[in-house]
């Protein structure tokens, strides 16, 4: 009995502590959602554990950023930059350049770069171009640069996309109808001072040279040393002078100021030509002044003048008002010393005088009245003396018309008038005929009833149209052409009259 007693009691142990070594730390209770007082952590701890956590993790990303040595800029491009070249490209990693070879292209925004070599400073948003030689030793692939409305070509340039700045040697580059040759030239913007106004490309030149001439070595231009250009407005220079072929003149000016303002303006005009002539001696060729009046009428006074006294002067005004009209009036007077210059300039004297007169109607003007006129008149060959093209100098023979007609709605009737004129500027001959007149009626049938009933009587298929010419002529000479025996001969007038039935 005690034995087994002894037994049961040994087996109750056994069983106990082997429930204990499977249950977990926490005490068993009946209210699962209420946490007993051991579960409940002291606040400031459970801050220790959150701080640590937080520390951890920053640790983990520093340690990440030291291996991966990613660096972001604090002031980043706009846009990217994209480059290219034909031949090479090398990479220098530790400096942080790219070298490009070969038709090399670089691009940002509006800004373009050409050259046949240009270095790429990545770290210092820099470009740096020049040409390279050819396989005869010349000089090609000069950069070409261009920047919204802006356009270069130079010998070598540096450019920087940050600051939009850069600098050019032996820049050249055309503002409207005038080029513009610069041994060094600096290029910038201006900030915007409000957003009233807006930024403005400026171009600061040294050593600069003006002119309509578009040769690579011009052969007459303004020169000075200091100019300021800003885009599409206008250019201001330092004291200038004249240059010609490379040599300075006496004439000199205190400033220069140019407009380059894109459309219709007014100013002065720069001569697009010079020439060198044994008889009339060194000449400038139209220089002189233009005045845009309105978006209708503008008009230009232009001049020749030449070292042994010859001059020429002429004015044009042109002319465009919609749904009416548009064409020219070109006036021209010369004074040409064809002598030597010891003589007397009495001597060889040849007065020369021209007109140009076009008028051109719009479809739309007017019904039933169109008028029309393109005139070409010259005294003593003033085309070929005033200038020295092939078209001006061979053209011998000159004509114009001016014509008027004039219908009647309702009417059979018609009329039209005109004067022509032909000259011969070899033989000086001149033929004019003015005017040139006809009158016209289109058939008609009186006798022919206006209600139709029946068959037609024989006398109503009698018709009658009537026509009217009246003809002046004269034959003449150029140089004769105002005095009284032309008038006289302008006396003789033709008239003849038809009439058809």
């Amino acid at each position: 009995m005690r034995f087994n007693l002894f037994i049961i009691i040994c087996l109750l142990i056994i069983s106990i502590s082997s429930f204990a070594q499977d249950t977990p730390d926490t005490p068993f209770r009946f209210d699962k959602n209420k946490p007993l007082k051991s579960e409940v952590k002291d606040s400031t701890k459970l801050d220790d554990e959150i701080i640590n956590n937080s520390a951890k993790s920053e640790i983990k990303e520093e340690r990440i950023e030291a291996v991966l040595d990613v660096k972001y800029s604090k002031e980043p491009l706009e846009a990217k930059i994209e480059y290219n070249a034909e031949d090479s490209m090398i990479f220098d990693v530790i400096n942080g350049r790219i070298y490009l070879y070969g038709n090399a292209i670089v691009k940002y925004q509006e800004m373009e770069l050409k050259a046949s070599y240009i270095i790429f400073d990545q770290k210092n948003n820099l470009v740096i171009a020049e040409g390279a030689l050819d396989s005869l030793g010349k000089m090609a692939g000069l950069p070409q640069f261009t920047d919204g409305s802006e356009n270069f070509s130079a010998r070598k340039m540096k450019y920087n996309f940050k600051t939009q700045k850069g600098i050019i040697y032996d820049a050249r580059s055309k503002q409207d109808d005038l080029h513009i040759h610069s041994e060094i030239t600096k290029i910038g913007k201006t900030i915007a001072k409000d957003t009233s106004s807006h930024s403005e490309d400026v171009i600061y030149g040294a050593n600069s040279i003006f002119t309509t001439c578009d040769h690579d070595e011009p052969h007459f231009g303004i020169r000075s040393k200091k100019q300021k250009i800003i885009a599409n407005k206008l250019i201001v220079a330092g004291p200038s002078n004249l240059e010609i072929e490379g040599v300075p003149t006496p004439l000199w000016l205190p400033f220069g100021f140019f407009p380059i303002k894109k459309g219709q303006r007014s100013g002065l005009v720069f001569p697009r030509d010079y020439e060198t002539s044994p008889v009339l001696g060194f000449g400038l060729k139209n220089v002189g002044y233009y005045w845009g009046i309105n978006d209708k009428f503008d008009f230009q006074l232009t001049g020749d003048i030449y070292t042994r006294g010859s001059w020429r002067i002429s004015s044009l005004l042109r002319y465009n008002i919609n749904y009416k009209f548009n064409g020219s009036l070109g006036l021209q007077y010369g004074w040409i010393n064809q002598g030597e210059f010891s003589n007397s300039l009495e001597k060889n004297i040849i007065k020369n005088f021209s007109v140009n007169w076009s008028l051109n109607q719009s479809p739309k003007a007017h019904p039933t009245r169109k008028i029309d006129a393109n005139v070409q008149f010259q005294i003593n060959d003033a085309q070929s003396l005033n200038n020295n093209d092939a078209q001006s100098v061979l053209n011998n023979q000159l004509r114009s018309n001016i014509s008027f007609n004039q219908k009647f709605p309702g009417k059979p009737f018609n009329l039209s008038a005109s004067i022509r004129h032909s000259q011969n500027t070899g033989t000086r001959d001149v033929t004019i005929e003015a005017p040139n007149l006809r009158f016209t009626m289109n058939r008609i049938y009186p006798f022919k009833k206006k209600i139709k009933s029946g068959k037609s009587k024989w006398y109503e298929q009698f018709g009658i149209d009537y026509s009217l010419e009246g003809i002046g002529k004269i034959n003449t000479k150029d140089t004769l052409l105002f005095s009284q025996e032309a008038l006289d001969d302008f006396a003789q007038t033709d008239f003849m009259v038809n009439f058809n039935d």
